[in-house]
């Protein structure tokens, strides 16, 4: 067996002694500068003076953003220099600092998609301030070819950020910023972006915001005509089938749907659609209850067809049922959509205060005696709704005695 190796030969090491290792970044710190030299971290430290610092230093990081630091971030992989070089930017940021802007070696890490999403989300959040996101948003403008091209995307994060903090004023400060701004009409589709903000107010349930940005929206318009010296008739315009108002009516969001139908929205069947999802999205808006109800509030014409929205349930849950027998593969879509239909039958019945409103409910007629509300229920099979007690007891009274 090998004896043992002596002390000093257990430090030998092919490239020399264990003590020649270049000195760890945390050691070096803990040593710190000679006074009037230059630290190994790359900060100037003179005599009498303050210690220049950075936003490593100040997160309590060992700053690698220059001299000697570079080279030790080789030295220790660990240390990355893109990740501190981002979370720096981010926080100046959020130091409403955005000198860096002017610094061409920061570039690279602002032109990547990802990061400079989260430069525009964070600068919304943290600084709520027109000023900085102005600033920040211009410079994405102009600054190269790929920053150009993620113009859009940039756009449409700074105005969901804002939808999402909850600031109207900032919300039409940024849709202002769009309208106004040339270069950005020549390289995206404020209209679109309009919509993003719709959806988005709508998303977050929040009317009092979708009600400041659709009447925004409708003011602008008319600015527009009224300069334009033309006809104000068509100012709201009838938008079908936006993503704003499937949106809603798919979650049964009645408010948000009422808001939407007053400013021009309408959802209407599409036979050319031939996504087969898009297809169950839009029968589903289509069925809703909230956006039944909400049409029928809106027929405000004393010509309107006559509309029952018992009898449109019924119609859309027997279409849902006819829908799951030959497109087995989304039947259980279908099924959902048929279940709630007759669901909000049940809680229309239950809402009746006596049995004289139960008796109007479901006789309600379109024209002749094959149309009434129960025969329907009962030719359609809809086992639920004959088997409640108050319809039974119409039809006690129709067809007992």
């Amino acid at each position: 067996m090998r004896e043992p190796l002596c002390p000093e030969e257990a430090m030998e090491r092919p490239g020399g002694p264990l003590n020649h290792l270049p000195v760890p970044p945390a050691q070096a710190m803990r040593q710190g500068p000679e006074p009037g030299s230059a630290r190994a971290n790359g900060t100037l430290h003179r005599p009498g003076g303050t210690e220049e610092d950075c936003a490593c230093v100040r997160q309590g990081e060992h700053c690698i953003c220059s001299g000697n630091g570079l080279a030790m971030s080789a030295l220790y992989p660990e240390m990355r220099l893109g990740d501190l070089s981002k979370e720096a930017i981010l926080q100046a940021i959020k130091d409403k600092d955005l000198r860096f802007l002017q610094d061409d070696s920061n570039m690279t890490l602002l032109s990547e998609k990802k990061f400079s999403k989260e430069c525009v989300r964070v600068c919304v959040h943290e600084t709520k301030q027109m000023e900085n996101i102005e600033e920040l948003l211009d410079f994405f403008l102009v600054a190269n070819d790929e920053t150009r091209r993620n113009v859009t995307g940039l756009m449409k994060e700074a105005i969901c950020s804002s939808v999402k903090v909850g600031d109207d004023s900032l919300v039409i400060g940024i849709l202002e910023y769009l309208q106004s701004d040339k270069k950005i009409k020549t390289l995206t589709d404020t209209a679109e972006l309009i919509e993003d903000a719709v959806q988005a107010a709508t998303m977050e349930q929040s009317s009092e915001m979708l009600n400041s940005i659709l009447k925004w929206n409708h003011n602008n318009k008319i600015r527009k005509l009224t300069n334009k010296n033309k006809a104000l008739k068509s100012v709201h315009g009838v938008k079908i089938n936006c993503s704003s108002i499937i949106y809603a009516a798919k979650k049964n969001d009645y408010e948000r749907v009422k808001i939407l139908l007053r400013y021009g929205y309408r959802l209407q069947r599409c036979d050319t659609i031939t996504d087969p999802l898009k297809k169950i999205e839009l029968f589903k808006a289509l069925a809703s209850p909230a956006f039944i109800v909400a049409s029928l509030e809106n027929c405000n014409e004393t010509s309107a067809e006559f509309f029952c929205p018992v009898k449109m349930c019924f119609e859309f849950a027997c279409e849902a049922n006819f829908r799951k027998a030959t497109i087995p593969e989304y039947k259980r879509e279908y099924e959902e959509i048929e279940i709630r239909c007759e669901e909000y039958v049940i809680s229309l019945l239950e809402q009746c205060e006596d049995l004289r409103e139960v008796e109007t409910f479901l006789q309600t007629r379109n024209s002749g005696n094959k149309d009434t509300n129960y025969m329907l229920a009962i030719l359609d099979s809809r086992m639920k709704i004959v088997a409640h007690e108050r319809f039974q007891y119409v039809l006690l009274k129709k067809f007992g005695e």
